[in-house]
């Protein structure tokens, strides 16, 4: 037997539009499966990007408020602008107190 590109095959057409069909098909499912794996690929690492970015962001917040933790009870931040005005009051009123002793 020779094969050649005149060689003629007999095949229904019904089972040749079969064919054709469920490679199309096959085809289309392949390529519907490799873009859905591109679409959860693409969202998995802009995900893991973005939690990379709270990741760093959240530890330099933790760091800043860890340093304010420990700094602030000691005065090394200042103080507040009330603390101030009552600190000036009770020298105030320590000055009037000893003025009184005095008197006294």
């Amino acid at each position: 037997m020779r094969i050649s590109d005149n060689t003629a095959i007999s095949m229904p057409m019904r089972n040749l539009l079969a064919i054709v069909g469920a490679v199309a098909i096959g085809v289309y499912a392949f390529f519907g499966v490799i873009e859905r794996l591109n679409k959860l690929e693409t969202s998995g690492t802009l995900l893991e990007k973005d939690l990379e970015q709270v990741t760093k962001t959240l530890s330099g917040d933790i760091e800043k408020n860890n340093e304010f933790r420990i700094k602030w009870p000691r005065g090394e931040l200042g103080s507040l602008p009330a603390d101030s005005e009552q600190f000036m009051l009770i020298e105030h009123m320590a000055g009037q107190i000893e003025k009184i002793q005095i008197a006294i």
